[in-house]
């Protein structure tokens, strides 16, 4: 039996409609694929370096002939979307715009009042790690430094960053105001030590240490007390408690006990002015003071008003009363005299007594008088019966805050807000100080 020429015919025919039918199903999975993202093909080229906080960063997209910025604007939307990133870090607060290059971002690197940004620099200047990268080529000299910061640079939208960084060495000071600064820092502080040494700038308040008779009081090179003696021609002689002559050039004036308010005060002022203008000068930024430097600021200084108040009244007080007493010690001698010509020897001892207790009380009195310093520490942290827990308290969290306070704005370049909890704090341990020393001979 012979086969039908058709059948050839009908194969063929059926194997072409089997591959249209595959190229078609092959067409339309291909149809059904999302089309590539030209946003993704994006990278970043370049950045300009070293740059310096408070200037101008540029950073370029790779390929100027094929990847222009206002192309990645388009798939942004808008410029303002457009965001800088260091180390990862979206720096939301600085505004991109576009650079004389077609390929070229500009951004201004400075403090601003967006919170991501304000913790984006906190981060990047806190301090200097062992992990911190470096400069491309830079192997061999090192990375990081306290004048200059290796960073990533990169930009992006929708708060994720382009695939490609560049890198850039940042600097958030230069050496020559570091070390004017440093300079200008450590001068003040001489001289605000030898003010306070030669002044009564954070002494206690009232007249000079005298001695029993009224005199000045001089020390001489080995600390000794000597005494000034002005004799019948006007002239001032110095002589040491054995009678020896002491010249002038040997000796230097007994000074008042130090304060520890006004200190305290003092120490204040120094590291919020210190601090601020560090802060100034590392980023330009003026930032207003927070809540709590303003807070501690106003504790020091009222603890300085109310204990100048206090010893200014117990002062004034005190003399009123010592003339009062010294007028009642005349009237009691009197009288014993009188008792002793009339031989009444009951008279006698009532009397001696009064003289006694007036005589305690006047001497209750001059113990108060400024007395002179032992030292600036012993000043601060105790009275006349020694150390005291009141006073070696306030000292001791003043210095505790103060340091910690230091190393915040070193380390975040921010002047730090701490919660209410430390001013709390300060304001109890102030309050303490105030409340006891009416039960303290000496001032400050």
């Amino acid at each position: 039996m012979k086969r039908s020429p058709a059948c050839p015919w009908a194969w063929r025919v059926a194997i072409a409609l089997l591959v249209l039918m595959l190229t078609s199903a092959a067409s339309a999975q291909s149809n059904d694929q999302p089309a590539a993202n030209p946003c993704a093909s994006f990278e970043v080229g370049g950045a300009s370096t070293p740059v310096d906080l408070g200037v101008d960063l540029s950073v370029f997209l790779k390929d100027a002939d094929k990847q222009k910025a206002e192309q990645l604007v388009e798939c942004a939307g808008s410029l303002s979307s457009i965001t800088l990133f260091l180390n990862g870090y979206p720096m939301k607060g600085i505004s991109a715009r576009f650079g004389p290059a077609e390929n070229q971002f500009i951004f201004h690197l400075a403090h601003t009042d967006n919170a991501d940004t304000k913790n984006a620099w906190a981060a990047l200047l806190g301090g200097i790690k062992d992990s911190d990268p470096v400069m491309p080529g830079e192997a061999n000299t090192g990375g990081s430094t306290p004048y200059g910061r290796v960073v990533s640079v990169s930009v992006g939208f929708n708060d994720r960053p382009l695939k490609s960084t560049a890198w850039t060495r940042l600097h958030p000071i230069r050496r020559l105001s570091a070390w004017l600064f440093l300079i200008g820092l450590l001068f003040a502080i001489a001289m605000l030590i030898y003010m306070a040494r030669r002044s009564g700038l954070i002494r206690d308040i009232g007249p000079d240490p005298v001695d029993d008779a009224g005199n000045r009081l001089y020390r001489n090179r080995r600390g000794k007390l000597v005494t000034r003696i002005v004799g019948d021609d006007g002239k001032a002689t110095f002589r040491d408690q054995d009678g020896n002559l002491v010249l002038p050039g040997e000796v230097k004036p007994v000074m008042k006990t130090y304060s520890l308010a006004r200190t305290q005060l003092a120490f204040w002022v120094v590291v919020t002015l210190a601090t601020f203008f560090f802060i100034w000068l590392v980023t330009t930024d003026r930032q207003g003071l927070p809540t709590f430097v303003l807070g501690i600021l106003g504790i020091s200084a009222a603890t300085s008003v109310g204990s100048t108040l206090i010893d200014a009244s117990r002062r004034t007080g005190s003399e009123s009363d010592r003339d009062a007493l010294q007028a009642q010690l005349t009237q009691l001698q009197t009288e014993l005299a009188a008792a002793t010509t009339a031989g009444d020897a009951a008279k006698q001892a009532a009397i001696n007594r009064q003289i006694k207790e007036t005589e305690d009380a006047i001497k209750r009195i001059d113990d108060f008088k400024p007395g002179p310093t032992r030292g600036f520490w012993k000043d601060i942290l105790s009275d006349d019966t020694g150390v005291t827990i009141h006073r070696f308290q306030i000292v001791a969290w003043t210095i505790v805050l103060g340091i910690i306070f230091t190393l915040t704005v070193i380390n975040t370049l921010i002047m730090p807000n701490y919660d209410g909890t430390l001013l709390a704090l300060m304001g109890i341990s102030s309050g303490a100080y105030i409340s006891l020393k009416p039960t303290e001979k000496q001032g400050g």
